[in-house]
């Protein structure tokens, strides 16, 4: 199992600006979602920016459904979790529930897939475990989306994030992304062939990566 390492480091005078202004730090992790292309519907973020700050996560990655609306609603599981591998396809059932998942694991397709063959809609919540600061996140969200009765859902999972600064009043853990500034900056793992990168916001508000 893969594990994913992120460190952003952020100069002490602009902590200090960043933290006057109640600004978060911010991750959010991308997928390719069949009907729409890139998407990012969930955020992480760590409470206070610091000077040294440590994401790690793993492909441990969970699925559960739900009738509530998590749309605007932090996202928290109130039914079974069901663990699904990449390459591996997953059945909501003509009765409802929820099935275990079905095909071998192919690691190499980074695919998810599920269908909906029972419930008239479902809100779809994609889980995996982050680590943020030495605290441990088992299950939190970073996708959320409603899937419609005799629908598919095919999710390519991509080793990239998105970092940025966000208004801590428009951030909650397990809620949707507010929109991304556009300056927001991409981070890519597997493609830049390591697991562990390192990203630097320095003195005069500019990013730069290392690994």
């Amino acid at each position: 199992m893969s594990k994913f390492n992120l460190v952003v480091n952020i100069d002490l005078e602009r902590v200090a600006d960043l933290q006057s202004k109640g600004l978060n730090l911010c991750i959010a992790k991308s997928f390719e979602h069949s009907a729409t292309g890139t998407k990012i519907t969930v955020v992480w973020y760590a409470k206070e920016p610091l000077t040294q700050n440590t994401f790690e996560w793993e492909n441990d990655t969970k699925l559960f459904i739900t009738l509530h609306d998590h749309r605007d609603i932090p996202s928290e599981a109130n039914t079974r979790y069901q663990p699904i591998q990449y390459g591996q396809t997953l059945r909501i059932k003509a009765n409802g529930e929820l099935g275990t998942a079905e095909g071998d694991p192919n690691p190499h397709s980074r695919e998810l897939v599920l269908r909906n063959e029972g419930l008239d809609w479902t809100d779809v919540v994609v889980t995996s475990s982050l680590t943020i600061d030495s605290t441990n996140h088992p299950d939190l969200p970073f996708y959320v989306g409603r899937l419609f009765k005799n629908n598919l859902l095919v999710m390519i999972m991509l080793d990239e994030v998105k970092v940025w600064f966000q208004d801590k009043d428009e951030v909650n853990p397990g809620r949707l992304v507010p929109p991304i500034p556009d300056d927001a900056l991409s981070v890519q793992f597997v493609s830049e062939g390591s697991l562990n990168r390192i990203a630097t916001y320095d003195k005069d508000g500019k990013w730069s990566l290392g690994s």
